[in-house]
């Protein structure tokens, strides 16, 4: 077994974002998917929740587009009011496959909401999709 099977980053795909956060706020810019694995589906969404969410105001979804070639362009921004019970939380972003059948759970990444709120930087940049159990509390920066 490879260290990326090991890891979960075989054919799961990466994505491009913005996450900049402050005090009471957190706005998230998803602007693209690419290497997304060769399966017999036709459109892809992405959801996100700061997590665990148990409340509506936690969660939002983006647009379902259409997979024409490597590289889906995306520009969607969400903003998620946060507060100081929200720190122990983390921003959720998983990405979903669909076609008229089945829809599929791609992968996923995560960053603690605390070093979001709390940071001046802004992270930015292409990042892996996990499999589930390691996306719910990782993240991976794809390195050029």
């Amino acid at each position: 077994m490879s260290l990326n099977d090991k890891v979960g980053l075989k054919l799961r795909g990466q994505l491009k974002l913005v996450v900049c956060g402050s005090t009471n706020k957190i706005t998230v810019t998803i602007l693209a998917l690419r290497s997304l694995p060769d399966l017999p589906s036709n459109q892809v969404y992405i959801k996100m929740s700061l997590s665990p969410d148990s409340e509506s105001r936690l969660r939002h979804k983006t647009s379902t587009y259409d997979i024409t070639n490597e590289l889906v362009r995306m520009h969607e921004t969400f903003t998620f009011d946060t507060y100081r019970r929200d720190f122990n939380r983390r921003l959720l972003i998983s990405v979903w496959m669909k076609n008229k059948e089945r829809t599929i759970l791609l992968g996923c990444t995560s960053f603690g909401v605390r070093s979001i709120m709390t940071s001046q930087e802004v992270t930015q940049g292409w990042y892996y999709l996990l499999k589930e159990s390691l996306g719910r509390s990782k993240h991976l920066k794809f390195k050029f």
